[in-house]
């Protein structure tokens, strides 16, 4: 109880109840969330953070949980949660960029979704090719503005290739970017050689 109590060990350790354990019942919970039974998902979820509130996987199925609610500040906690514990999550960054271009944080979206890309570039991970599927939402709605974010679409030849049409298997089949509003995106579409270049300055 006192490792448990300093934090050395989890509710789930305390309880004998293994990882393997735990996503077992993990599968119960994506069939539900999956089915869009979203209620029974999270309570799911939840159960199983509570055993171990470290895992990246039940923090990222709760910010899908609450985006398919349309509870974008909750979903970015989650996802924000998830990456403080494992910064190089695909999903969780995918997901989290996904969001922030709905709440019109173009570069904060842009970035998180440029990052995904940046670890897995062979976009092997389901969460790379969402990133991807995205950043042809976003550059989709600048053109029919008849305007051009260069940068963003030379930057990487993974991005490039953004533009194409991928699969991407993941709880949401398809991201769903609803229309960005025109002035962010022109405001963005303005400064995009700039925001990379601020970018690559920061890292």
């Amino acid at each position: 109880m006192e490792a448990y109590v300093l934090g050395q060990i989890t509710l789930g350790d305390l309880e004998g109840i293994s990882k393997a354990q735990q996503y077992d019942m993990a599968k119960v919970g994506y069939a539900a969330l999956v089915a869009g039974k979203l209620d029974t998902a999270k309570t799911v979820f939840e159960g199983l953070l509570a055993l171990d509130p470290f895992d990246v996987y039940f923090l990222s199925a709760l910010g899908s949980v609450a985006q398919q609610k349309n509870d974008l500040d909750e979903a970015e906690r989650r996802y924000s949660r998830a990456l403080e514990i494992n910064p190089f999550s695909p999903f969780a960054l995918a997901h989290r960029g996904e969001v922030r271009l709905m709440k019109g944080e173009l570069e904060g979206g842009v970035d998180d979704l440029l990052r995904a890309l940046e670890e897995d570039p062979a976009g092997r991970d389901p969460g790379v090719q969402r990133a991807r599927a995205t950043l042809t939402i976003l550059i989709q709605q600048i053109d029919d503005l008849g305007l051009r974010a260069p940068g963003l679409e030379t930057q990487t030849k993974a991005v490039a290739e953004a533009k194409t049409e991928v699969s991407v298997p993941s709880a949401m089949a398809k991201p769903k970017i609803p229309p960005i509003d025109k002035e962010a995106l022109q405001k963005f579409a303005a400064d995009s050689e700039g925001f990379l270049i601020r970018r690559r300055k920061k890292d």
